[in-house]
């Protein structure tokens, strides 16, 4: 198959660190019980010494400094060194987990950059324990709308005996007192993203992605913790503003356990709405075991599409983060009008080979990446050209078998890495709608690729490392994909249905 250069290795840095996640905890025993509230507690509050957190600190900024290609994307020598210096002096006596959890978060997430963070899925076990499966976490679901509002769409509140404290419907006002617009913008800079786009930001404090946990299941109970195991919430019903006191829960408690229950829902699906419509949902590149059934079904569907002669194809990505690229660009290849000359593009890195002292808290699925020597040309500004990024081709053909009508697809902040880089390239096609949100991602430059797994002795907490950058051009705007019309992603597919009724006419 054709390789998609640009998606070669920049979607890796999330696939792999998620399979890497998922193959580890396959071979581990199954988890203890969750942990009691004050059980959770005591973990999320134990201190950490001084010299511990400063040296973890110090090991960050070394290996930033070494290794990360954009650390001065967004940040300066003099900015960097003072948001150092800011946590060094904050952890002049002993902290708590958490908070250090939090402070790490901020400083990592100041890089402006979407796969550099404190993993959630990559933490040790001991970490996880605590973390990610504490009972802490609220026990209800919501989308995140306009005007930073929180609408309930699922409750597991009965569990607990509060049958009627959260409803779907209820408008969430308040968590133990601070006000919703609050505590997004207290989140916001603790979270992953390219540049500039708190669109993306928002879309990951959101619970639409259907995954273990999320990111407000990771920092609420660091910012604003239960107390007694329980949450205060002020919530709107109708015309009528109440707080509640709601049990905190494991998040397996509330994913399994929440009503209503959602359907079943595949990675990806194709369905026939009419005689001239159809829809493809694609929610991930990445499909882990079910990876060799995608191009089947991909052929299957255009095989059908061009069979049955669909006028009009609703492209689905608005829950897809990225994933393989071979999946991404096959699927481009059978939406494409015209062969697509790629934009000018160089991959850079910013050393050659890794230090023996940073070895030991390193950890990867590639040996290579310890040393680059032989694959890269040093710039004459500093760092490191990979040179392979020069030979690789140029073109993306269309396949024989590409889908002829017109093309309707449904964006979101979610989109990053395979699927922001591919509606960047569908944009240009002709006889393609984009509807929806902007993506996330950033059209200036994004890391990705070859990572470490950097996991820090004195803390126990992991970070992501990408080790590649892939700069565009510098002018571009730092934000993603702007679509064609422009609507909240959650009204995009009834805005794709009016827009393929209207093409019948």
């Amino acid at each position: 198959m054709t390789r998609w250069p640009l998606l070669t290795m920049a979607v890796l840095g999330s696939a792999l660190g998620a399979a890497t996640a998922a193959i580890t905890a396959s071979a581990q025993p199954a988890p203890p019980p969750a942990l009691s509230p004050d059980s959770t507690a005591a973990l999320r509050n134990a201190l950490l010494p001084s010299d511990a957190i400063r040296g973890d600190l110090a090991r960050i900024d070394s290996a930033f400094r070494v290794l990360h290609p954009a650390l001065f994307r967004y940040h300066t020598e003099a900015t960097w060194r003072a948001a150092v210096q800011s946590v060094s002096d904050w952890a002049a006596t002993p902290r708590s987990r958490g908070d250090v959890f939090v402070a790490y978060s901020r400083l990592v997430a100041s890089l402006r950059c979407g796969h550099t963070y404190l993993s959630f899925w990559n933490q040790p076990r001991a970490v996880h324990r605590w973390l990610t499966d504490g009972t802490d976490k609220l026990p209800f679901e919501y989308d995140l709308l306009d005007g930073d509002r929180w609408v309930v769409t699922r409750s597991a509140t009965f569990l607990s005996g509060d049958t009627t404290a959260v409803l779907p419907g209820d408008v969430i006002l308040a968590v133990n007192g601070v006000a919703i617009p609050q505590l997004v913008r207290e989140l916001l800079p603790l979270l992953r993203a390219d540049g500039d786009n708190d669109g993306k930001r928002r879309a990951l404090l959101d619970f639409r992605h259907r995954k273990e946990f999320e990111a407000i299941d990771v920092f609420l109970p660091l910012l604003h913790p239960p107390v007694g195991g329980r949450y205060v919430i002020t919530r709107r019903r109708g015309a009528r503003t109440a707080d509640v006191s709601v049990a905190a829960v494991p998040s397996a408690v509330r994913r399994t356990q929440a009503r209503p229950v959602p359907p079943p829902r595949t990675m990806h699906e194709f369905t026939r709405l009419s005689r001239d419509v159809a829809v493809l949902r694609v929610d991930a590149f990445d499909y882990g075991r079910e990876s060799a059934k995608w191009e089947p079904f991909v052929t299957s569907t255009f095989k059908a599409l061009a069979a049955e002669r669909i006028g009009t194809l609703i492209v689905d990505l608005r829950e897809n983060e990225g994933g393989s690229d071979e999946g991404a660009e096959f699927l481009l290849r059978h939406l494409l009008r015209t062969p697509i000359d790629l934009p000018a593009l160089r991959l850079a890195v910013a050393y050659d080979t890794v230090p023996v002292a940073m070895r030991p808290w390193l950890s990867t699925w590639d040996d290579a990446f310890y040393d680059r020597r032989g694959t890269i040309a040093r710039r004459a500004s500093g760092g490191f050209d990979l040179q392979q990024s020069a030979a690789w081709p140029k073109r993306i053909p269309v396949a024989a078998d590409a889908f002829t009508g017109r093309v309707l697809v449904l964006t979101s902040y979610v989109n990053s890495s395979a699927s922001h880089i591919m509606l960047r390239l569908l944009a240009r096609q002709p006889g393609i709608t984009l509807i929806g949100d902007p993506t996330g991602g950033s059209l200036r430059a994004h890391t990705g690729g070859n990572l470490f797994f950097a996991t820090f002795p004195g803390t126990g907490f992991e970070i992501d490392l990408p080790l590649i950058a892939y700069e565009w051009d510098p002018a571009n705007p730092s934000g993603g994909v702007k679509p064609d019309i422009a609507v909240p992603a959650r009204d995009a597919y009834a805005r794709a249905l009016r827009e393929a009724r209207g093409a019948r006419r």
